[in-house]
């Protein structure tokens, strides 16, 4: 049987454990297009034009329609809410340009410019407060109404007719205000609008009349206690003057003033004392100190060598030892060399040495005769201090009582006199506020017997009229456009978000746009066919032959290149992690073992190993032992249930087996794989976020790129092909998960399933058949 034959029998169904390993990530969309296109349309200038916002919205067509309906439901409805008719009331007062005044006014009584623009903006400001919302929410007729039941229990009340209401002037320099309210029930519009002037009246308009009442009985009260208190403010005023003896506040200043300054030359005075005495002291303490000190002091040799030129004996024995010390070289130099001592020498040296002692005594005698007389000038400056410092103790006593009782003087007057000037102070202060009280107070009698500055005008009972509204006639035109818009947006942003992304839309995308050669496409198995495989359902078997035909076509491939040039040691690996590769190499090593060779797989996914998983085989020891020099890579290899293929675990990974990666321990491994099997495949890690790969590829023969339709990013498949050009990798190809296969391959397995089923159909017959027979 040929090698193709082998690889595209109909009737080979792979095992069970063959189809259903597959990467975490698949997605399940079924192939929608050709990989290899007859017309040989080339997808490579595809970019973001036509086909790629196709095959975004493909991937995406699910949740953009999901999404689009919802948004379009919502803002369909709110625009339905929102765009109902609304009807409007309102009410007009009038506000005066002025307060209204019976006197005249007085030149600082002018109205100024802006004091009506003033007055305008602040009732504005007031008809929308706080406290007069919440007035007219009391309402007995707009506590029960339909809105405000609505509105509480939405939110909150008071936020909401805040925004209700509309406070606005027709014209610019007008005294007319407009309180408007819109509303979907012409009555809900007019109680809002009634119950709000209502009670701006009643809480702004007439409480200020009755401010004014309220503040003319309080200046009156405050007028009666002011008066009392100036008389007696006044009373205080002359008590403070009899004590300083003083008539008038002139002669009070002049007396608190003399007092004042006495006190501050005595104090002066005190302070030199004090100053004086505070030297003396540390005079004292001084002189003591080195009194103290003088028994361990050192001397200056100035005052002994002067004690001692005065003494004549010192005078004689300096020259004496100097005619000594002559007298010793001139016997030294009279000497041979060689020769004994001269006669004389040893006694001139004997009184040498007598006389170098005397002058030593006479030293130390007239040191000690210096520090005698230090100690007694000392003594006498300590005794000298004492007594100065002992009258100067005295005179600082004294010399404190009078300025303590100049200070007390001073500060009784000064008491006084602040007492005073205090109390004429609060007299004029007291006088004044008498005067702005009468004032005031005669000015709010008159002003409560004028009009008030806000009326209300016309029929504020009036029903409410329907507000113009020229975009009422489109309102369904409206929602449709709005629900149109919010059904497109969410989509748009989807698509450039996927386009953004640069996926592999078909197998052109990576053969054409790329320039990697493609040598063969693996269908993307859907979820519910996937869980289905073992049933041996017609809609299965389909599903296995496609897949097997796909995979075996791989194989092909492979063996033919094997033939020409001895490609025997495969890398599997993918750009990223998901992207199909163990599959891929698993299904592959499955393929070729099934045409009679002798394959081995070799799991180089270190770092994250899933092959001993997928075969059933125990993590180590592997290729990871190997590495290190734990072992022979031969007695590591294992037989799985396939018959023809072996595999070669990871093994447990650490830092070292990233260093015998990097210094060629990997070629002689592959070396001896590749003596003893036809092919060597290798599934390693992803090629850019691991540097495994990168070490492993310098020493295979070629290697297939995993791409995953609609997962894999082309500029990442790019850089995973421009990386193992780099490594040296002679040949770079890649297989497409989930772009179609050959229609050839489609057709076969549709035929062998056919087949399949015709003879479990016949052999049903034939059961039947014998059953009746018996």
């Amino acid at each position: 049987m040929s090698t193709n034959e082998s690889l595209t029998q109909s009737n080979e169904i792979p095992s069970e454990q063959a189809i259903t390993i597959q990467p975490s990530s698949i997605a399940s969309y079924a192939g929608s297009g050709d990989w290899m296109s007859a017309e040989g349309k080339d997808s490579s200038q595809e970019g973001v034009g036509g086909l790629a916002l196709l095959h975004a919205v493909r991937r995406h067509w699910l949740v953009i329609l999901s999404t689009g309906l919802a948004c379009a439901a919502v803002i369909g409805t709110s625009l339905w809410l929102v765009l109902k008719p609304q009807y409007k009331a309102t009410a007009v007062l009038q506000l005066a340009p002025s307060a209204p005044i019976i006197l005249s006014k007085t030149a600082d009584q002018q109205q100024t410019t802006n004091e009506f623009e003033i007055f305008r903006d602040t009732q504005q400001s007031l008809i929308k407060s706080r406290f007069v919302i919440m007035a007219a929410l009391r309402d007995p007729k707009l506590k029960n109404r339909a809105c405000i039941l609505r509105e509480d229990a939405n939110r909150n009340t008071v936020a909401w007719l805040t925004d209700e209401i509309r406070v606005d002037f027709p014209a610019k320099n007008a005294g007319i205000m407009q309180v408007s309210a819109m509303e979907p029930d012409r009555e809900d519009a007019a109680v809002i609008v009634n119950a709000v002037v209502d009670a701006y009246m009643n809480e702004v308009v007439n409480y200020d009349r009755q401010q004014r009442r309220d503040r003319l009985s309080d200046l009156q009260q405050i007028s009666a206690e002011k008066e009392n208190e100036v008389r007696t403010k006044r009373e205080q005023l002359k008590r403070e003057l009899e004590n300083i003896g003083a008539g008038d506040d002139q002669t009070m200043v002049a007396r608190s003033t003399l007092a004042v300054s006495m006190y501050a030359a005595f104090q002066q005075q005190f302070q030199g004392m004090r100053s004086e005495h505070r030297v003396l002291l540390g005079r004292l303490q001084e002189a003591k100190r080195t009194l103290a000190e003088l028994a361990t002091a050192e001397i200056p040799e100035t005052e002994v060598v002067v004690l001692l030129n005065s003494n004549p004996i010192y005078r004689d024995l300096q020259s004496r030892l100097t005619f000594l010390e002559g007298l010793s070289r001139l016997h030294m130099e009279a000497a041979a060399p060689g020769t004994k001592q001269p006669v004389g020498f040893a006694r001139s040296k004997a009184e040498l040495e007598s006389a170098k002692a005397q002058l030593l005594t006479l030293e130390q005698k007239s040191t000690e005769q210096v520090r005698g007389a230090k100690r007694i000038e000392l003594e006498r400056e300590v005794h000298r201090l004492e007594s100065r410092v002992d009258i100067s103790t005295g005179q600082v006593a004294a010399f404190e009582k009078e300025v303590e009782r100049k200070g007390n003087e001073a500060d009784s007057v000064g008491r006084s006199s602040v007492a005073a000037q205090m109390a004429r102070a609060e007299v004029d202060n007291i006088e004044r506020i008498l005067h702005g009280v009468a004032e005031e107070r005669e000015r709010l009698r008159v002003e409560l017997k004028s009009a008030p500055r806000v009326a209300v005008l016309g029929d504020r009972n009036a029903p409410a009229a329907i507000p113009e509204n020229e975009m009422r006639d489109l309102r369904s035109a409206f929602i449709a456009l709005g629900s149109l818009f919010a059904m497109f947006v969410p989509a748009l942003g989807m698509v450039v978000w996927d386009l953004r992304k640069d996926r592999i839309n078909t197998s052109s995308d990576v053969s054409k746009r790329l320039k990697i050669p493609v040598i063969g496409a693996v269908p993307m198995i859907p979820a519910m066919a996937m869980r289905r495989l073992g049933d041996a359902t017609r809609r299965s078997q389909i599903w296995k032959m496609r897949f097997t035909e796909a995979v075996d076509g791989v194989a092909a491939r492979l063996l033919r290149k094997a033939e020409c040039d001895q490609t025997r040691v495969v890398l599997i690996t993918s750009a990223l992690s998901g992207e199909g590769k163990t599959t891929l190499a698993t299904q592959l090593a499955m393929s070729l073992a099934r045409a009679q060779r002798k394959i081995v797989l070799v799991d180089f996914d270190l770092r994250q190993p899933t092959l001993d998983g997928a075969m059933g085989l125990p993590l180590g020891p592997g290729i990871c032992e190997a590495l290190r020099g734990e072992g022979d890579i031969l007695d590591m290899v294992r037989q799985t249930e396939i018959e023809g293929l072996s595999a070669v675990t990871a093994g447990s990974w650490n830092r070292q087996v990233l260093a015998a990666l990097s210094n060629g321990t990997v070629g002689t491994l592959l070396e001896q794989l590749r003596v003893n099997f036809d092919f060597v495949i290798l599934d390693s890690s992803p090629m850019l976020p691991i540097v495994d790969t990168r070490l492993v590829c310098q020493h295979v023969d070629a290697a297939v790129l995993s791409v995953f339709r609609d997962i894999s990013q082309s500029s990442k498949v790019q850089a995973a092909q421009e990386l193992l050009d780099a490594f040296g990798v002679r040949s770079v190809e890649a297989v497409v998960t989930g772009g179609e296969e050959h229609s050839n391959a489609k057709k076969l397995a549709f035929q062998a399933a056919m087949f399949d089923e015709q003879n479990e159909a016949e052999l049903v017959e034939t059961g039947k058949a014998s059953q009746d027979n018996l």
